[in-house]
């Protein structure tokens, strides 16, 4: 098991790669939410990764949007905040096994540590 930083420039192509493979194989995730106001914060348990978008241009340029939910029953959850660090954790084959993603909460502008595990 590894753990590697995702350059910047490396975000957008990561994601949509990860986010392609995650949706086809129906992967389920645990998010959580870190800070130092709330502590540690459950966002779902076991629930489908639909996509994880880092928007590079606009208005909402930088923020980074983790979309988990049931395409069948049409439950859906955004979670978005303002990336500045992402790190993922692999596994020995290069599968993500955790992704962890410091930022800025954009509502409370807290800073914030997301983390997404990927369910076996």
């Amino acid at each position: 098991m590894t753990t590697r930083r995702i350059p910047k420039e490396q975000w957008e192509p990561y994601f949509s790669s990860l986010s392609n493979r995650a949706h086809a194989e129906n992967q389920l995730v645990t998010v959580t939410v870190q800070s130092e106001e709330a502590g540690v914060e459950p966002v779902a348990e076991h629930a489908p990764l639909r996509a994880i978008f880092f928007e590079e241009k606009g208005s909402e340029a930088g923020s980074l949007d983790i979309e988990i939910g049931d395409d069948v029953s049409g439950d859906r959850l955004v979670q978005r905040l303002d990336a500045q660090i992402i790190w993922v954790e692999e596994s020995a084959l290069g599968e993500p096994m955790a992704i962890d993603i410091e930022g800025v909460d954009p509502s409370s502008r807290a800073t914030i540590k997301t983390i997404v595990r990927f369910d076996s």
